[in-house]
């Protein structure tokens, strides 16, 4: 990213966080490597967030 430049603002689902964070390899790559170098700022809503905290607290979480 270009210094001065601000990156894209993203809005995703609980679903693709997840699926973002929980596996390695797959069709979500290029969105997790994106979401860690900063190419993009990830915006939730709270519902989301509640959505996704309540998730990971699952017992295969």
């Amino acid at each position: 990213m270009k210094p001065g430049v601000r990156p894209p603002r993203v809005v995703i689902d609980t679903n693709l966080v997840l699926s973002a964070l929980v596996f390695a390899q797959g069709r979500l790559t290029r969105l997790r490597q994106a979401w860690q170098a900063d190419c993009m700022q990830l915006l939730v809503s709270r519902e989301t967030a509640a959505e996704l905290i309540r998730t990971l607290g699952y017992p295969k979480f």
